[in-house]
């Protein structure tokens, strides 16, 4: 799916919201990567779709995290963190680390099996 393709989903799902589709894009897209690289043995149906796959209401529940989540975005959180960080002259390699993990959490957030990060987002 296409980001295009993506946003014309959304616009009919949810008519009238504003929303960037590059972070929701890159999330599911994310998401979608992470369960590719699951490299333990499936043993059975169950398995499949725990480990491989995702769901049609893990993707609704993905969409309106991502479209209707009001509050300030996570993203915008670590790039005024990554500001702060740049300005007191922190060195590179931990800002890298920093990034992947803000990164790593984003799509961690799309796994709503995931209570504690749930329950922490939702606060």
């Amino acid at each position: 799916m296409t980001s295009l393709k993506l946003a014309q989903f959304i616009e009919k799902a949810f008519p009238g919201t504003n929303y960037q589709i590059t972070p929701i894009y890159k999330s599911i897209f994310g998401e979608i990567k992470r369960k590719a690289k699951y490299e333990k043995n499936i043993e059975n149906q169950g398995d499949l779709i725990k480990y491989k796959a995702i769901t049609k209401k893990e993707f609704d529940n993905y969409l309106k995290i991502s479209v209707l989540h009001k509050r300030e975005s996570f993203q915008d959180k670590c790039d005024k963190i990554e500001n702060r960080l740049n300005s007191e002259k922190v060195d590179f390699t931990f800002l890298k680390i920093f990034k992947q993990r803000c990164f790593d959490i984003e799509i961690d957030k799309m796994n709503t099996n995931n209570r504690l990060l749930v329950n922490l987002i939702q606060q």
